[in-house]
């Protein structure tokens, strides 16, 4: 049987350690197979907004310069940060992006799979911070949802 031609992989990033086993493992498959990885950290509208209703005590003037936004933003870039550095080192093309989006986490990083017609989605299996928020796992709905290949790293 002749596998088909891996030539994009999606990494989702959440700050987790079982994210950056994922993201070593994409940059290793990326690297072998010659492949452009794409790392997203996905949120949802609705976390960032309660989060700040949480802390602002006028949730009229939310606006995009707002601290948790600002902090997901530096978070994200964190770690966008460490993999590009990674990327770069092994000579991987790489994108990356902040994807906010009124969908759940798991649908966010389907739909962006879809969209970007990846190959392979690599995901950590671990614990999330978000998971007193989530119900379920983000990885096991990705896993029930995705029509693609799916690596899961624990």
């Amino acid at each position: 049987m002749l596998l088909p031609r891996i030539s994009k992989v999606l990494v989702a990033l959440d700050g987790s350690e079982s994210a950056a086993k994922a993201a070593d493992y994409a940059l290793a498959i990326t690297k072998g197979l010659n492949a452009e990885l794409i790392a997203i950290h996905a949120v949802r509208t609705e976390d960032v907004l309660y989060e700040t209703r949480n802390r602002l005590t006028d949730t009229e003037t939310v606006t995009t310069g707002d601290p948790i936004l600002q902090k997901v933003k530096e978070d994200a870039q964190r770690w966008f940060n460490t993999i590009k550095e990674k990327s770069s080192a092994n000579g991987i093309p790489l994108r990356t992006g902040l994807v906010i989006s009124p969908t759940e986490i798991d649908d966010t990083i389907v739909d962006y799979g879809d969209r970007e017609n990846v190959d392979l989605i690599v995901i950590g299996g671990g614990k999330s911070e978000l998971k007193e928020r989530l119900f379920g796992s983000t990885t096991s709905r990705v896993a029930s949802q995705i029509k693609r290949p799916i690596l899961v790293v624990k």
